[in-house]
Order: C-alpha cells, then sequence, then structure tokens
C-alpha cells in the first residue's frame, strides 16, 4: 500500500494533463484488481481469479476517456459562450446561449464532482487504515464509475448538439466585439442641450488634473518636447456618465483654450493600434491613407510634433490587455514628441485598463447623489419649472416611495 500511496500522490492532479490522468486510473485499476483477486481468492479457492478484471479494467479505461474528452471539450466551449455572448442582441444568438451555458455548467459541476470524489479518496488512503477499510473505500469509488460514465455521456451529448447548432448559425465565427448598432460610435458632439447636472465638483476636478489652471495674462506657452505623456483615466460602470463626462470637458472653455488639437477617438472593444493611430492622425487633419503600421506612427508623431494636444480615448474596453499591451505602449511612443503638457484622458468601465494606462492618475466616477439624482428625476419627469405646486408635489413624494420600497 506504501508504493500505491506514493503513485497516487504523482498523480494527485488526475485531469491536469494527460499523463496523469492515465497513471491515476492505472493505479486505480490495479488496486481494484488486487482487491477483486483477494475477494475471489476468499469466497473460493476453486473460482476463476481473473474473471472480474476484464470488466473493471474496461470501465475504468472508459471514463478514463470520456472525463478526459470532457475536460479538453471546456476550452471550447468557453469560446463558444464568449463569441456568441457578443452578439447576443441577435434573436438566434440570445435563444441558445442559454442552452450553451446550461450544458458547460452541468460539465463543469461533474468534473467538480469528480475531483471532490479523488480528494475524499485520497484523505481515506492518507488514514492509518485496516486492509478491509481501504477496500471498501476504493470498492466505493469505483461503483461510481458506472454513474459517472452514464453523466458524462449525458453532458457530453448536449455539448455536441449545442456546439453544432452554434456552427449550424454561424457564431462559432463571431467576432469579439459589438457590432456598431450595440455600441455606436461616440463622438465630442451630444444631444444635451441643457448642462450636465450634479458633476460640479467632479468636472472641477477633472480639468484640474489635466493640467488647465488657467494662462495668465502675457505668459507664453513652452512648445518643448514632452518629457513625460500623462495619462488620466476615468473610471465607472457602464451609464455613470463617463462619456458625458469627457465631452463636457472637451468642451470647457478653459480647456480649448489650454489645449491646442483637442481629438477625440471612439475604442470600445477592439483596440486595434492601426485603426487608432489612423484616427488620431484624421482628427489633427492628416492624411491617414496608409495601411502601413509604421509610416502611420512616423505621420503621427510629425503630426503632433510641437503641440500641445488632448487625446480622448473614449470607452476603452480590456481588448487593450491583450498582446502584453505592445499595441498601448507603440501608441505612446509616438505621442511623446508632442509639447510639454499633453495629455490622454481615458474613459473605461475596467479597473485593470484603468490601472494600466494610468497607475496613478485613476478618478474614480461614481453615481449621482441621491438628492441630486430626484432633482434631475423631477425635471425629466415634470419639466424644469422653479415652481413646485401641489400635484407635481405630492407625484414626486409618490414615486420616491415606490422606488425606495
Amino acid at each position: 500500500m506504501a508504493m500505491a500511496w506514493g503513485l497516487f500522490n504523482d498523480g494527485a492532479g488526475v485531469l491536469s494533463n494527460l499523463n496523469a490522468c492515465h497513471e491515476f486510473f492505472s493505479w486505480t485499476a490495479s488496486i481494484i484488481t488486487a482487491i477483486r483477486y483477494r475477494q475471489s481468492a476468499s469466497d473460493s479457492p476453486d473460482r476463476d481469479k481473473t474473471a472480474a478484471q476484464p470488466h473493471d479494467k474496461k470501465k475504468s479505461d472508459r471514463l478514463e476517456v470520456d472525463l478526459w474528452k470532457l475536460k479538453t471539450a471546456m476550452p471550447k466551449m468557453l469560446d463558444l459562450i464568449d463569441r456568441v455572448e457578443f452578439v447576443s442582441h441577435k434573436e438566434q444568438a440570445a435563444a441558445l446561449l442559454p442552452d450553451i451555458k446550461g450544458a458547460v455548467l452541468d460539465a463543469e459541476d461533474l468534473l467538480d464532482e469528480f475531483d471532490y470524489d479523488v480528494l475524499k479518496l485520497k484523505v481515506e488512503c492518507s488514514k492509518n487504515l485496516e486492509p478491509d477499510h481501504y477496500n471498501d473505500t476504493f470498492l466505493e469509488f469505483f461503483d461510481r464509475s458506472s454513474d459517472y460514465i452514464r453523466r458524462v455521456k449525458i453532458i457530453q451529448e448536449k455539448l455536441d448538439h449545442v456546439h453544432k447548432q452554434a456552427m449550424d448559425m454561424g457564431l462559432h465565427q463571431a467576432p469579439r466585439k459589438f457590432d456598431k448598432s450595440v455600441r455606436p460610435e461616440t463622438t465630442t458632439n451630444f444631444n444635451c442641450v441643457e448642462k450636465m447636472v450634479g458633476r460640479e465638483k467632479e468636472m472641477k476636478e477633472l480639468v484640474g488634473r489635466l493640467g488647465v489652471r488657467g494662462l495668465k495674462r502675457g505668459r507664453t506657452e513652452s512648445k518643448a518636447e514632452m518629457t513625460e505623456l500623462l495619462v488620466l483615466s476615468i473610471v465607472g460602470m457602464g451609464g455613470v456618465g463617463k462619456t458625458t463626462m469627457a465631452q463636457q470637458i472637451c468642451k470647457n472653455a478653459n480647456v480649448k483654450k489650454h489645449f491646442g488639437p483637442i481629438i477625440w477617438t471612439c475604442v470600445s472593444d477592439d483596440f486595434d493600434t492601426k485603426r487608432l493611430t489612423k484616427a488620431i492622425i484624421e482628427g489633427l487633419g492628416g492624411d491617414a491613407s496608409s495601411d502601413n503600421l509604421n509610416v502611420l506612427m512616423d505621420k503621427l508623431k510629425d503630426r503632433v510634433k510641437s503641440k500641445k494636444f488632448l487625446l480622448v480615448l473614449d470607452d476603452m474596453w480590456d481588448d487593450i490587455l491583450k498582446d502584453d499591451t505592445a499595441g498601448w505602449k507603440s501608441l505612446c511612443e509616438c505621442l511623446k514628441s508632442g509639447a510639454e503638457g499633453s495629455r490622454i484622458l481615458v474613459t473605461t468601465r475596467f479597473h485593470k485598463v484603468g490601472e494600466l494606462v494610468a497607475p496613478t492618475n485613476n478618478y474614480e466616477l461614481n453615481g449621482l447623489e441621491p438628492k441630486v439624482f430626484w432633482d434631475f428625476f423631477e425635471s425629466c419627469a415634470f419639466g424644469s419649472t422653479s415652481s413646485c405646486n401641489d400635484q407635481r408635489r405630492s407625484w414626486s413624494a409618490l414615486v420616491k416611495t415606490l422606488f425606495q420600497s
């Protein structure tokens, strides 16, 4: 048993790789064979001592293969879920997505359950127990093989079916980015004609962090090449007002006086260095017709040279984290030829992105204060008027009570 226990320790990972899986099942099969041999010998000296062995070995081999197939199918299915979620606004994808997730969750639950049973077997084997107890422990573990084989087969059939349905619909080739109809491209222009509500403090702080302090009369701004390109990130949940805040900053009179060109670029979920470089060049009034990234980056360097610019990269997703952030670093390197005082303003809902682009200059944008929110709600619901009659006051109180209950 000591030698067997050593083998079990070596194969404790079980499904971590193909060799570990094979080692574990070979070891358990050998223990079961030894137990069956002793049982048959004690029951009847004349009984064929190898009668039970072929069936046990076949069951063990079947479970090993089925579990390994299920384990290796998971990356493909998780990739499929990731792709289908990006097109879940389409009716067919939305209908199939819950079935794909359900089948994957069933598979993950079964694999976790098997890991638990293996861990339980390991704990039992680590105890100083009598041989008969070891026999019962292994037989109890092995007797569950038939149930596992049955359940794995059902789950695998479900996975195969939903994967085939997704392939027939072409969903397995869906790009990992949202359609423009779902996430329309943002610009500095917005429809809101009234001033932003309840963000005066945040606006003042953000403008200050961009280095805008107001120009003194007679002061000449330096056009020296910058020593460091500073980035400010606005981080907050979707819909909290990050883009609106950035739009207001771009239209702020002091900001427009402080910076030369102000360039707005919508990043969204596709951080494509070439696309963004082209967009920035065009925002600076340059020619971005080339498809050669090196040529485009040289053009960008020339365009920003000696200019104190403000570049807004709106709605940046975690796609920037891929490829060891090489695209982000190369883009920033080109922009360093700008004048001292240039800034990049990034809006994102991902804290990891904010920490990457602006490790020491993150600004958390939270929701409106309750009083400001209700004042804004009343204005939207009942119209912006200074007079507040009894009927309007009653309706406002009723709505507030319903929301708070």
